[in-house]
């Protein structure tokens, strides 16, 4: 989607789902995309990782685990970005806060957002909210159209929710 002129930065903790997204990338001959072994959020360290069958319900744990690196996003990348995707299983609210130095070269955020997962690490849809709205951005859902969320909303169930500086640029990229 990114065309020839497009750069994918793609960010994967766990090693051996980090070793099928290289493997994707070179059977698929991107030579646009940069990968990092590494996972993003509000300090720079290490951390632990689960390893659970279900590769997908992997989570960011402190005691036990596969240790793995992590840094903040401007670590990484320091140019602006067009999207970023978060989908950490709770751990979204520490990825926007090691975001919050480059917040401004953002223009889209797709992320994650369910009450029970943020719970996991104490906190609420609220916390993202107050981070991302401050910093310019309204939040949006995809439910039979764009709907924009209201004030003091929380996701009961697991849902992907869209922050933008500018929704006519949202409404151009999903037509």
């Amino acid at each position: 989607k990114v065309g020839k002129n497009g750069k994918v930065i793609a960010l994967e903790p766990h090693p051996k789902i980090f070793g099928f997204l290289e493997n994707n990338i070179s059977i698929n001959k991107s030579d646009n995309i940069n990968a990092f072994n590494l996972a993003i959020g509000n300090h720079d360290g290490e951390l632990f990782i689960t390893d659970k069958r279900d590769d997908d319900q992997n989570e960011i744990g402190e005691q036990t685990g596969l240790r793995i690196k992590i840094a903040s996003l401007p670590a990484v990348v320091n140019e602006k970005i067009d999207i970023l995707k978060i989908d950490t299983e709770g751990y979204e609210k520490f990825v926007l806060e090691g975001c919050l130095p480059i917040l401004d070269k953002v223009e889209c955020i797709y992320f994650e957002s369910w009450e029970s997962h943020f719970a996991h690490y104490q906190y609420s849809t609220k916390d993202i909210l107050n981070l991302l709205q401050p910093n310019g951005f309204e939040i949006y859902r995809l439910l039979n159209g764009i709907e924009k969320i209201p004030s003091g909303y929380i996701s009961n169930t697991c849902e992907n929710l869209i922050a933008v500086r500018d929704i006519n640029k949202l409404k151009e990229m999903i037509s």
